[in-house]
């Protein structure tokens, strides 16, 4: 890769392409909880309205956040059972799932917040079915949080699915799911040859689903909840999958650095170790953390001062 389309490329990503911590699709749960709590605190529907107002937020702070993280435990568990599983139906599915494993949670919730807010023909039937068993009151629950969370799960998700439905052109990539931001930053007349695969069968699948636009030489993945950060020669993406899956698309080709991220051998630029701190640089100049229990096989096969000969300057 020549300077000109380095510099294009740091330009896009810098030390942060990759970078450690949440993920994008986390920042969105994340902010999304925050908004969605501060919203009812301040507006106080009847659910919550007799409370104060830091134990409102606390309230709705608790059901939203523990409501979505349910729904991405049970995105990761759909995605492990069902791997071929990269469309809407997972996103339904998961949030299905989150609503039913909230449900005697946030029973809980209330009895530990009661607030009496209840009344009417649905109050009534309530107590009515909830009398006869904690089941039942479950299954109460579960009812009257299907609606909102299915549809705060649904629009949090919903970027990806448009995108996919966007991208739909009747190609064998078609079904993909991907996030509707993507970058292009290099002409393909810079590009290096593609490099090797262990398996060119099984990568040839994992590269179909990204976008066109990016490219198919992948420098390497993190791993975002239920999504991939995938990075590219040519730009990045968001793909539902598993790094496990990488793993074994690319095989011997590339090698987990950390149990957030894989690296595709021929994009490490360099190994840097920094007192304690172990990082591979790749070839568009991001970095991403060596973990502890990675040192010794990364040193096996890249040496523990691996420095790529046209990065030596």
């Amino acid at each position: 890769m020549n300077e000109r389309s380095r510099a294009i490329i740091s330009g896009m990503s810098g030390d942060t392409a990759l970078r450690p911590g949440p993920g994008p699709f986390a920042q969105r749960i994340g902010i999304t909880t925050a908004g969605l709590s501060i919203l009812f605190a301040v507006l106080a529907p009847a659910a919550s309205e007799p409370l104060g107002f830091l134990t409102r937020l606390l309230f709705w702070a608790l059901h939203i956040g523990i409501g979505l993280g349910l729904c991405l435990l049970a995105a990761a568990g759909w995605l492990r059972m069902a791997p071929r599983l990269r469309d809407w139906r997972l996103v339904l599915l998961a949030g299905a799932t989150g609503v039913l494993l909230f449900a005697p949670i946030a029973w809980g919730l209330e009895l530990l917040f009661p607030v009496g807010g209840q009344s009417g023909a649905d109050s009534e039937t309530a107590h009515t079915i909830a009398a006869g068993s904690w089941l039942g009151a479950v299954a109460v629950e579960a009812l009257e949080l299907a609606p909102p969370f299915l549809a705060t799960w649904l629009v949090i998700n919903l970027e990806p699915i448009a995108a996919a439905m966007r991208r739909d052109d009747g190609g064998p990539s078609s079904r993909s799911f991907t996030l509707a931001a993507v970058e292009e930053t290099t002409d393909s007349a810079d590009e290096p040859p593609r490099p090797p695969h262990d398996d060119p069968a099984h990568a040839e699948q994992f590269e179909s689903r990204l976008p066109a636009a990016i490219g198919d030489e992948v420098l390497a993945v993190s791993s975002d909840l239920h999504y991939l950060q995938v990075v590219t020669r040519r730009g990045r993406a968001m793909v539902l999958g598993s790094l496990a899956e990488v793993e074994a698309s690319y095989g011997d080709a590339g090698l987990r650095i950390h149990r957030s991220h894989w690296v595709h051998l021929d994009a490490v630029s360099r190994l840097r170790r920094t007192g304690d701190r172990w990082q591979v640089e790749l070839v568009n100049g991001a970095r991403l953390p060596v973990s502890r229990r990675k040192r010794s096989e990364v040193s096996t096969r890249l040496g523990r001062d691996f420095v790529r000969e046209d990065a030596a300057g």
